[in-house]
């Protein structure tokens, strides 16, 4: 009976010690992982956290962030897309630079201050340069708030602002790609681009002369360029100025041809074509006899 009775109580002892252990297992105060901790449940004690957490959390600045990269896009992407940036740059063809170039020239407005200076492909290349350290800047910033984000947001509440944050990131750096690209063909390819700008310039310039061989009579031929040279400026000397400008245009496009550092064929074929029309215009302006009036009255008065 005795024996029975302490079996019992040591049994009930056993029991009792072990829900003492399953009791003291329990943390009644559970502790907290940084790392996982809700925005609401911050210690708004810790002024490092909350300035770690407001670091990557501006949005007022993320914000600013996605609609500069959406005017940008909308402004350089079309352009800076036009290449594939696989092929190395040393093998684009002619016809690429060439619908490349005009690309360019299309996105500036006719009567702009870049179009009348003749410029694009050059204006273009300085802007892009601008934009792409825009855009690194702002690819910079979204990886560090990122990689910062990484020891302070929730896994439950901010996953989805970090994923914001990820795709204006990749978004950024993918039109950055482009941007490398057109930056080193503008510049591996940079005496095709000048070529390219002034035979535009020039030609636009002088577009009218270009139809001077349907005329079958010189005569006829010389009356017309000389009323066209007048038509367009009234000065008593308007015949020397032509010359005067024409020569220079000329001077321009020769220089550009002999700068060019790879062979450019087509390019450097039009361009020579076009020179040999000024050349042409030139020549029948200088052999009229009212320029020869001209020149000598000009000259009289030069030197008077």
């Amino acid at each position: 009976m005795l024996a029975t009775q302490t079996r019992e109580i040591m049994k009930n002892h056993q029991f009792f010690l072990l829900m003492l252990l399953l009791l003291g297992s329990v943390d009644v105060y559970p502790r907290v992982n940084k790392r996982k901790v809700n925005k609401r449940n911050l210690r708004v004690d810790s002024s490092v956290e909350a300035t770690d957490r407001a670091a990557f959390t501006d949005w007022k600045l993320i914000n600013h962030i996605e609609r500069e990269y959406n005017r940008l896009n909308a402004k350089y992407g079309r352009i800076a897309g036009y290449f594939r940036v696989d092929k190395p740059i040393d093998l684009i063809s002619e016809a690429a630079l060439d619908g490349f170039a005009a690309s360019i020239w299309n996105s500036y407005e006719y009567g702009s201050t870049v179009w009348t200076t003749g410029t694009p492909c050059a204006a273009f290349h300085s802007e892009i340069l601008s934009v792409r350290n825009e855009l690194q800047s702002y690819s910079k910033d979204l990886t560090k708030r990122i990689n910062d984000a990484d020891a302070y947001i929730s896994y439950e509440d901010d996953q989805e602002q970090l994923y914001i944050m990820r795709d204006l990131l990749h978004r950024i750096d993918s039109l950055l790609i482009g941007f490398d690209y057109c930056i080193d063909c503008l510049e591996y390819h940079k005496t095709y681009f000048i070529l390219y700008d002034s035979v535009r310039r020039i030609n636009g310039w002088y577009s009218p002369l270009m139809t001077m061989s349907t005329f079958k009579n010189p005569s006829e031929m010389t009356v017309w360029i000389r009323e066209y040279i007048r038509e367009g400026d009234n000065n008593e000397y308007a015949l020397v100025h032509f010359v005067k400008n024409i020569e220079a245009d000329i001077v321009t496009l020769q220089s550009n041809v002999s700068l060019l550092k790879h062979d450019y064929y087509a390019a450097r074929h039009y361009a020579n074509v076009v020179i040999d029309s000024l050349v042409d215009a030139k020549n029948i302006v200088e052999s009229d006899p009212q320029y020869q009036d001209e020149l000598y009255q000009y000259q009289t008065n030069q030197f008077s």
